[in-house]
């Protein structure tokens, strides 16, 4: 229900400004105040590899699965369907991660970020 909304009208006026201005400022801080392990640094590491491509295509993947909702012919369950969709979505960004944006991330830092060395000579 956090993350999803109130589900009351009335609520909407201030429920989702207040999760806005002072639950999620609250979660950014004491998320960043506290030292991170190194198994807390692999598992940020590894979620935050597809974030951009999760944020990228969220809204083609959306679109894509609200059409084929409106032309759906079977008889599976909702949630069934919902948790198909989230780990059919997980997984392409994952992959459009790893095929597509690394090695352009890559290709763009040899084209334009120096070695380290050559900027500490540079700087000498």
């Amino acid at each position: 229900m956090l993350l999803m909304g109130a589900t009351d009208p009335s609520w909407r006026a201030w429920y989702q400004p207040v999760l806005a201005v002072v639950v999620f400022p609250m979660m950014v801080y004491f998320a960043a105040s506290r030292p991170i392990g190194a198994l807390g640094r692999r598992i940020c590491v590894t979620i935050g590899r597809p974030s951009y491509a999760l944020y990228v295509l969220h809204t083609p993947f959306g679109r894509t699965a609200e059409g084929l909702a409106g032309m759906q012919r079977w008889r599976i369950s909702t949630d069934l369907a919902d948790f198909a969709l989230l780990a059919g979505f997980v997984f392409v960004a994952w992959a459009a991660d790893l095929v597509f944006d690394r090695p352009v991330r890559r290709a763009l830092a040899r084209m334009f970020v120096k070695p380290r060395t050559a900027i500490i000579r540079a700087n000498a």
